[in-house]
């Protein structure tokens, strides 16, 4: 009986136990989870990808023909035959024929600003990962600046008890307590300083997946890791293949073609 009565102590010790072990873990926030975040809820690329969509749906509509007019005109016979009062009903179809290549030019005008909307959305991804890869190493920055600060608040308080000893043993003068007391205080808000800091980083983070209440504690990045720069002939290149040179050249052709377009119209 005592075996189970103490098997019980210690299942119930246990779960009261646990919620203090989750309690007290820390949720620690890597770079590529906070880049799939914001990749995937940051306003930006959903506005950017709601439009790019939507230009399929104006890319099918312009490829389809003027829709066919069915009109019906209802008058009285002017010249009695048949019938007295009876009404004349004129029933017709009509269907507008495009000259001048209209359909195909305007076909290809929309399939033109469909793409300059799909560099927007990879203009809108490249400007989300800069932002997210600034800010995490703000974070980092933040939180390395918080922990030298605890640090030195931690030693400036050992100081000023050590001094306290000494002076309380004659053994150094009263001016060198209120030194370090002046020290423990100027660490004390260089501390605070760097959490309000570190928190604000944090928030600023987490706003790229639209929460301003984060629900991370630390960062994981290779803060120290330093990479060398890439070749300055691969720089340019990566210049010349940038979304915006891509999509000013879009809008350039796309400007044509509404040329044609308009061209077309007169025909």
């Amino acid at each position: 009986m005592m075996i189970y009565l103490k098997q019980i102590s210690y299942f119930i010790l246990t779960i009261f136990a646990i919620p203090a072990c989750l309690a007290s873990t820390e949720i620690t926030l890597d770079y590529e989870c906070a880049l799939q975040r914001a990749l995937t809820y940051a306003h930006e690329i959903v506005l950017a990808n709601y439009a790019y969509e939507m230009s399929a749906a104006d890319t099918y509509q312009a490829s389809l023909r003027p829709n066919p007019v069915f009109s019906v005109d209802v008058g009285r016979d002017e010249e009695g035959c048949g019938s007295k009062n009876r009404p004349d009903v004129a029933c017709a179809i009509s269907q507008d024929f495009e000259l001048g290549g209209k359909r195909s030019k305007r076909i290809g005008y929309v399939q033109s600003v469909s793409c300059t909307l799909g560099w927007d959305y990879e203009i809108a991804k490249l400007d989300t990962i800069l932002g997210v890869k600034n800010s995490f190493i703000d974070v980092m920055a933040a939180q390395e600046m918080n922990k030298l600060a605890l640090a030195r608040k931690q030693v400036a308080k050992q100081v000023f008890e050590t001094v306290s000893t000494k002076v309380q043993n004659g053994k150094a003068p009263l001016i060198q307590q209120k030194k370090a007391s002046i020290g423990q205080y100027t660490s004390h808000i260089a501390a605070e300083k760097a959490k309000t800091q570190f928190a604000s980083a944090k928030i600023a983070l987490a706003t790229f997946w639209d929460c301003h209440n984060p629900d991370f504690d630390n960062v994981n990045y290779p803060f120290y890791d330093i990479t060398p720069p890439p070749e300055l002939s691969d720089l340019f290149d990566q210049i010349e293949s940038t979304p915006e040179i891509a999509k000013a050249e879009q809008e350039v052709e796309s400007a044509y073609k509404l040329l044609k377009l308009e061209k077309a119209g007169a025909i």
